[in-house]
């Protein structure tokens, strides 16, 4: 099965832990997930982990148990001293009705998974009421070539999402767009590859000098903060918390 180019892995483990749209939407996972009623021993399971930024920034909440399906993803995030598993997400070798919660960040919507295979084996895994933290890319209109280097094969519609979710024995908590105030740029950004393809495909991905990289986090919080008064109408990316069904 087809994963993301290697050198897509290499310049994310190089950027995560430093760069805006990472580090303001990991603070968003973890504050969303220090809100839920969770038990002292909480076990949780970030499915499709990645380089390893985020189960490194989750760990100190509980018993954390990390997978990718890429060799190259798990290689780069064992130097985060991380317990890891190399799996698909069509097929998790972990046991039943195990984990309290889990994340599933960038990876539904990747060539390699089987959207509802995967969010059965998701449900298999969780406990009953166990939470699901998931987040996909929106808006099918905004495929391009970003999507295709890192191995995006769909976006969502909001609703295409949100019915899935359901379909597959979970029941909503809370759905909403993120990454809202930066959309127009994405907007932008977006027809302007369209109009003027690169040469060379490369992802969006690159580290902005510091006063810009800061500026956008701090716009990212601003939007966190926003979109628990109201939610926000648009976003580049969909953020669903579900609860398995009991």
């Amino acid at each position: 099965m087809k994963v993301m180019e290697p050198q897509e892995y290499l310049r994310m483990f190089d950027i995560e832990d430093n760069h805006w749209w990472y580090t303001s939407l990991h603070q968003y996972l973890l504050t969303t997930l220090q809100s839920i009623s969770l038990p002292d021993d909480v076990k949780i399971l970030d499915a499709g982990c990645g380089t390893g930024g985020l189960s490194n920034k989750a760990r100190s909440m509980g018993d954390l148990t990390s997978i990718d399906y890429s060799g190259l993803a798990v290689q780069l995030a064992r130097k985060r001293n991380l317990t890891l598993v190399q799996a698909s997400l069509n097929s998790l070798p972990l046991l039943n009705n195990y984990y309290d919660a889990a994340m599933c960040i960038s990876v539904l919507d990747q060539r390699s998974v089987d959207k509802e295979i995967a969010l059965n084996e998701l449900r298999r895994v969780l406990k009953p009421n166990g939470a699901l933290l998931l987040v996909v890319s929106a808006y099918k209109s905004l495929y391009s070539h970003h999507d295709h280097v890192v191995n995006t094969k769909e976006r969502f519609s909001y609703k295409e999402v949100t019915c899935l979710v359901e379909q597959q024995g979970f029941e909503l908590v809370k759905a909403n767009y993120i990454f809202s105030f930066l959309f127009p740029i994405f907007l932008v950004k977006r027809i302007a590859d369209r109009l003027f393809p690169a040469k060379y495909a490369i992802s969006d991905l690159s580290q902005p000098v510091k006063p810009i990289n800061y500026g956008l986090e701090k716009i990212c919080l601003l939007e966190w903060k926003t979109s628990t008064h109201f939610p926000l109408p648009f976003g580049s990316s969909i953020f669903i918390l579900a609860q398995k069904k009991s």
